[in-house]
């Protein structure tokens, strides 16, 4: 899977868990673990439009930053 942020950061993961690590990895806020890095995601995404980025799965995490439009799928 291979997705671009709207930064222009291109990242690429096998599985969902690696595209949550990619992320992170490349965050200005990368929280404490990876769960803290969820939350404050999602919360700053809810602050910058009003999108819910659901934390409860990196599956469910990467599907509402992209219907949020803070991510994009790529070929």
């Amino acid at each position: 899977m291979k997705f671009k942020t709207i930064d222009g950061v291109t990242i690429e993961g096998e599985t969902y868990g690696e595209l949550v690590d990619k992320l992170r990895e490349g965050s200005l806020n990368p929280g404490k673990d990876i769960e803290d890095y969820k939350v404050e995601t999602s919360r700053r995404a809810y602050m910058q439009n009003g999108s819910n980025v659901r934390t409860d799965t990196n599956e469910n995490f990467i599907i509402d930053l992209e219907l949020a439009g803070l991510i994009k799928h790529v070929n």
